[in-house]
Order: C-alpha cells, then structure tokens, then sequence
C-alpha cells in the first residue's frame, strides 16, 4: 500500500494526504462546458495538427501519470527521468538522442545546455529566427505558446525534487517534490482553462 510504503521511510503522514489529494485532483475529469457557453480562446487547427496536436497532449498527460506511479513506487530516479526527458524542453530531441543510441552522459549534457539555455534566454531555442520551434507550437498562439514553455520547463524542478527525495528522503524535500508536481498539474490547468482546439 503506499501509505505504507511513506511511513517506512519515515514521510509524515501529511505528505501522504497531499499526495492522494493530489492524484485525485488529476484524475478528476474538468467540468465541461456547453460548446456555445464555452468562453476559452478557440485555436482552429487543420483536422492533422490538431490530431498530432491532442495525441502530444495525451502523451504529456500518460506521463503524468508515469511520473505520479514512479514517485508512489518510490522510484524516483524513474520520476526524474521521466520528467526530464519525456516532458521537458526539447524532449524530441531527447527522445531522438535516445533512439540513436546516444550515453546517458551525452542526454544529461544535452539537458544540462537545455537547461542553461531556457535559463538565460527564457526558451531553448534563442537563435535569430528560433523561438517557434519545430514542434507543434509552431501552429499555435503566443500566450499558448507562453504557457507550454512553462509547463515544460517545470519538468526541471520535478526532476530535481525527485532526485533530491531519492538522496535523503525527508519530509522537506517530499513536500518540494510534491510542491514540484503540483506546478506542472497548475501549468496544464491553467492552459486548459484558457485554450480549446478544433
């Protein structure tokens, strides 16, 4: 049982009340409004982006969902990992270093320039004539473009939280990681209230 699995280690029993909050808040469907009272910014996307558009959205959201299962089994490595590399800045270009074959050096490096990148000029992508990427933000608004860079870049703090819950597993650096979690669940919810696509 995971709560058990928190209290071995010596978590307080509060940060296991936060993190079942916590999942069932994500797991709750959002209230859905009828289409004519539905005041969001509509985004129309041709019926291939916005396919390709909604599948990116259900990946982000089954990662979630594995960096969730990964902190409850205690693996946070895993969670760290998961964060960085599957929903962090330029996570494509990860997944494509991954698929070549590339060390786990040559990915920590990659992420570390990311990073440092996102950092200083506030995207990862700072070059004259960058800024709308190769990914599907490219087709979309600024402000949803705003808002999906920060969603990304929370996956950093998650990923730093976890390993730091990992190292020394204290009732401080499991609220961080919590703390770490809940900012990225607010980026997807802020997004949502804001934007719809057709």
């Amino acid at each position: 049982m995971i709560a058990d699995r928190f209290t071995r280690v010596g978590r307080p029993q509060a940060g296991v009340a936060i993190l079942a909050v916590l999942l069932a808040a994500v797991a709750l469907p959002a209230p859905v409004a009828r289409a004519d009272e539905d005041t969001r910014e509509l985004v129309e996307l041709s019926p291939d982006i916005r396919d390709r558009f909604l599948a990116e959205m259900r990946r982000d959201f089954t990662n979630l969902n594995d960096v969730i299962a990964a902190i409850a089994a205690g693996d946070y490595e895993d969670a760290a990992r998961i964060a960085e590399r599957r929903m962090g800045l330029a996570h494509r270009r990860i997944e494509r270093m991954e698929q070549r074959g590339a060390s786990d050096a040559e990915i920590a490096a990659a992420i570390k320039e990311i990073r440092a990148m996102a950092e200083e000029h506030g995207t990862d992508m700072p070059m004259p004539g960058h800024g709308r990427g190769m990914g599907l933000g490219r087709f979309m608004p600024e402000g949803f473009r705003a808002l999906g860079m920060t969603f990304h870049s929370t996956a950093y703090p998650l990923a730093d939280a976890a390993r730091a819950v990992g190292a020394t597993p204290s009732g401080e650096n499991f609220q961080k990681l919590l703390s770490a979690v809940g900012d990225m669940t607010v980026s997807c919810v802020g997004c949502h209230e804001v934007y719809r696509v057709r």
